[in-house]
Parts: structure tokens; C-alpha cells; sequence
């Protein structure tokens, strides 16, 4: 199962020493949010580094509990071990996130650990589980006005349609997040919107149409500049291309994706 879902990332602000006084935090707070900043730091190009980061103040704050500060580490931790493909683990994390106080009031923060545990059980073909998880954190999108974290969470929910088989919900999604990224300019999204179209056609035996919004894709991804994705795309084509015995124009698209990289 080809998966292209977006991964919510998010930001977290540094503690500075006059919001520690001012909230009566202890002192040993601004020193954890920095390793836990370390940490993300190096998401994803050095896990192991970025790992031993999370590991280190998630120790501490066993020791010196700040709920706010667990409630990162849990995240960063989920995030670390979904890039290891340690799906069981990382769903934990998300869960555990989802357990604290930061959650419960710090919904940017909720609605990306829904997100990203939907991914999860996405990956683990717990269909429903997932679009119940999209849908968690489409609503606290929508509660914040937070247009790009909603139109991303069309993007995730229209692929899961795909496997639900659910084709029209799956078009009605990906069109209205493709409309807001054209909106917004954004060609990578307009790419993943492309790619999971793509896939839906594909997969509802329009086939034409399918290769079509795969060549859609490989452009803006191009337009984008990135080249992991443009690849990647490349690769799904071909492989359709492969599977309904289309030899020739499988070579040709091997060459494109060859160039790619020379």
C-alpha cells in the first residue's frame, strides 16, 4: 500500500528566563526545553542522536515532573519511532501525549498527535481507527482556524477513502485541498495532492486519469524542488505502468526518474 500521508510537525517555543519567573517554573525547566529543542533538531536525518536527546529529559522529567514538558518528550518520541518504522512504540508515544495536560489545553499540540497516531493505524490497516483519529484532529483544526493544518488533514483523509473504498469522499477531499493549495501557491502540497489522486484513479480503474495527475504530480514536486517525493512518484507510475504490462512507456518513465538523480 503506496502511503501518502503528511506528518504534522510542529514547533515548540524556548522557555527564556523571564517567562520561568514569571510562571514560577523551576529552573531546571529551561535547560530540558533545550534538549528537547536538541532533539528535534535532528528529526529525522540523525534519529539515534535525536533519540538520545528525548531518552535523556524524558529521564529527568521522571525525576522532576513538568506535565508540559513530558507531554513534547511523548511526541518527539512517537515522531522518532514512526521514522524507525517502530509503529507499535511511536502509537504509545502519541497516546501518552494525548493523556497530558498540555493537550487538554494546547489544542495546535492535540490536534498534530491525533494527526500522526491516525498515520499510524493508517500504516496498520485500522481504517476506521484512523479516520476517527483524521477526524479528532480536523476538528481542533477547525476550532483554531488553522486553514493549512485543515487542508492537510484533506489531504490524509482523502487517501484514507482510497483504502475504505469510499472513491467519491476520497475525489471530494483531495479537490477541495488541491483548490486551497493552488490558492495558496504551494506546489509541493498541490504535488501530494496530485500524487494521492493518483493513487485514487488508480485504484477506481481510471487509469488515464490516474497517469495523468502522476505526470501532475512529478511537475510540482519539480516546481517544488523536492526530489525525494518527484522519485517517488516516478517510482508509483511506474510500477502501474508494470502491473497492466505497459513495457514500454515503464522504460521511458525509468529514464526520467534515472535523470533525476544524475
Amino acid at each position: 500500500m503506496t502511503l501518502k500521508a503528511i506528518l504534522f510537525i510542529i514547533a515548540f517555543p524556548f522557555f527564556t528566563i523571564n517567562t520561568i519567573k514569571v510562571l514560577g517554573l523551576p529552573s531546571h525547566i529551561d535547560s530540558l526545553s533545550i534538549v528537547i529543542a536538541k532533539a528535534k533538531e535532528h528529526i529525522p536525518d540523525n534519529l539515534d542522536l535525536a533519540e538520545s536527546y528525548a531518552n535523556s529529559a524524558q529521564e529527568n522529567l521522571l525525576k522532576n515532573p513538568s506535565d508540559t514538558l513530558i507531554g513534547r518528550v511523548y511526541y518527539l518520541l512517537g515522531v522518532i519511532h514512526y521514522y524507525r518504522g517502530n509503529h507499535i512504540l511511536s502509537s504509545e508515544f502519541y497516546r501518552k501525549g494525548l493523556d497530558t495536560r498540555l493537550a487538554e489545553i494546547d489544542f495546535k499540540f492535540a490536534s498534530a498527535l491525533w494527526n500522526n497516531l491516525g498515520i499510524i493505524y493508517e500504516f496498520e490497516n485500522e481504517f476506521e481507527k484512523a479516520l476517527d483519529a483524521y477526524l479528532n484532529s480536523l476538528h481542533l483544526a477547525e476550532n483554531l482556524g488553522d486553514s493549512l493544518s485543515i487542508f492537510q488533514s484533506y489531504i490524509n483523509i482523502g487517501l484514507l477513502n482510497v483504502w475504505l473504498l469510499d472513491y467519491n469522499e476520497s475525489e471530494m477531499y483531495l479537490n477541495k485541498a488541491l483548490d486551497y493549495f493552488f490558492r495558496t501557491e504551494n506546489d509541493n502540497h498541490i504535488g501530494l495532492c496530485y500524487h494521492n489522486l493518483a493513487i485514487l484513479y488508480t485504484n477506481s480503474g481510471k487509469p488515464v486519469k490516474g497517469i495523468e495527475a502522476y505526470n501532475q504530480a512529478i511537475e510540482y514536486y519539480g516546481e517544488a524542488e523536492n526530489l525525494m517525493e518527484q522519485s517517488s512518484a516516478h517510482h508509483d507510475k511506474i510500477d502501474f505502468l508494470l502491473e497492466n504490462e505497459n513495457f514500454t512507456d515503464a522504460k521511458q518513465e525509468l529514464y526520467k526518474a534515472a535523470r533525476l538523480v544524475e
